[in-house]
């Protein structure tokens, strides 16, 4: 069996490049420059997800992710009103800034919440 997990949201935006409202507001998309629009929110977040976890160990978890969040939902609003290409592609970076912060940091809390109901106290095996 084959497990594939979907990306962050490069699935969501490959179908749009080619909609008809998108070619109107931008015009068609180049392969190298589509490429671009796509990969800009996975480069950032690469990026971004390397610096998460000093971010979270100086700031706290709860305030790293805030801070991811809020990076997060102003690309989103940079993205949706973006009249130019060069507008979109900062709202994908700053998406993906976002995203790498508080999907890194995250996952790395939910597993530090779970782990004492997901592993037995070694104290218990003697008995």
């Amino acid at each position: 069996m084959v497990y594939t997990r979907p990306s962050l949201d490069s699935g969501a935006i490959g179908p749009v490049t080619v909609m008809p409202s998108f070619t109107a507001t931008f015009g068609a998309l180049s392969p190298s420059l589509h490429g671009l629009v796509i990969s800009s929110i996975l480069l950032s977040a690469t990026v971004a997800s390397l610096f998460a976890g000093a971010l979270s160990d100086s700031l706290g978890r709860p305030r790293a992710i805030a801070i991811g969040a809020l990076l997060f939902a102003i690309g989103a609003a940079l993205e949706a009103g973006a009249v130019t290409l060069g507008m979109l592609i900062a709202g994908r970076l700053i998406v993906g800034a976002g995203e790498g912060i508080f999907l890194s940091i995250i996952v790395v809390w939910v597993i530090r919440l779970l782990f004492p109901y997901l592993v037995c106290d070694p104290a218990n095996i003697l008995l």
